[in-house]
């Protein structure tokens, strides 16, 4: 095992021993890679703050490496994820801090498995083949493709990386700050938003348009956020910029259209502390009475096809202008 800048990892965790990984790989029905196992023996739940370049996505990163108790959310154990529950020939090994995996791909070597990342955000996305449109399937045909439960039939969120953990772990560049935000390459401005409003028929509130153009596109550290009552992970913030992978009409249109959320704007990826279980998202809701509430859009509700009622949405509050001031103090705050 030749990995570099073993100094920039840390080990948060109880020694494991050889027999902790055997029985996971008797579970899982796959032999892990031996320089895998051996990271794992010296630096168990291993933390590291790094980037590196997936094949289409450049800039991913990393947060942890999977660790091996089975009844952990951050478990190595995992069989589900964002309603996929066959993984197949994908074994999850680390996570980034926005919801996203990094995975041992052992479809084409069962030995000698190559490294790819999963784009979460593409997941339960119908990409159809080239040279062909929507009108080219049936409704049965399109409901089959986006509802699949297999994660090997949805290629298009499958990133190569490396063909080994050593070579994938020596891509890495540790020289992210730790700072509480990251800053994205592209600013969303009065143009990107005037978009928003028009194909949405919505006016959004300046309060927001302030935020919208100062933190779109920012990725956060914020594990620990309590407001009115509510515990979440602030994963990142919905960019207004189209150049942005994360932005506010791209996450539309991929998850289900205008129809689905008429009325809905959402702003910011969360980790709900009492449902950890999937990405959420916090949102502005134009009420039927002019009124706009945050709200969360449980991760089962914004992940699937069918039409949001105001039912399935959790109230956050209905001071919206006091909700923007205690997100932004919770950025800049030391």
């Amino acid at each position: 095992m030749k990995i570099n800048n073993l100094e920039k990892i840390l080990s948060k965790g109880n020694k494991l021993n050889e027999n902790k990984i055997a029985e996971f790989e008797k579970w899982r029905g796959y032999k892990l890679p031996k320089d895998f196992v051996e990271f794992n023996l010296k630096y168990p739940y291993a933390y590291m703050e790094g980037t590196f370049n997936a094949k289409e996505r450049p800039g991913a990163t990393i947060h942890q490496i999977l660790n091996f108790n089975s009844d952990d959310v951050d478990s190595i154990y995992k069989t589900e994820i964002y309603g996929i529950n066959n993984l197949g020939p994908y074994v999850l090994f680390a996570a980034d801090a926005s919801g996203n995996y990094i995975a041992f791909d052992y479809s084409k070597d069962e030995l000698n498995p190559s490294v790819v990342f999963i784009d979460h955000e593409e997941l339960g996305v119908i990409e159809l083949p080239e040279g062909t449109s929507e009108y080219d399937f049936t409704e049965e045909e399109l409901d089959k493709m986006v509802s699949s439960e297999k994660l090997e039939n949805f290629p298009w969120a499958i990133h190569f990386v490396s063909d080994s953990f050593t070579n994938f772990m020596n891509l890495i560049d540790h020289s992210l700050k730790l700072d509480k935000y990251f800053v994205p390459e592209y600013k969303t401005n009065n143009q990107n938003i005037e978009e928003i409003e028009m194909t949405m028929n919505i006016k959004l509130p300046e309060v927001y348009k302030y935020f919208f153009k100062k933190y779109g596109g920012v990725k956060t550290r914020l594990n620990d956020i309590t407001m009115f009552n509510k515990n979440f992970k602030l994963i990142n913030i919905y960019s207004g910029n189209q150049n942005e992978h994360v932005n506010t009409l791209r996450m539309i249109k991929l998850k289900g259209g205008n129809k689905k959320f008429e009325n809905l704007i959402p702003i910011m990826s969360i980790i709900n502390n009492s449902d950890k279980k999937g990405i959420s998202v916090i949102a502005l809701f134009f009420n039927q009475n002019g009124k706009i509430e945050v709200v969360i859009i449980p991760h089962k509700v914004f992940n699937n096809n069918e039409l949001i009622n105001a039912d399935d949405l959790i109230l956050v509050t209905q001071e919206f202008e006091k909700f923007f001031e205690q997100i932004i103090e919770k950025l800049e705050s030391q």
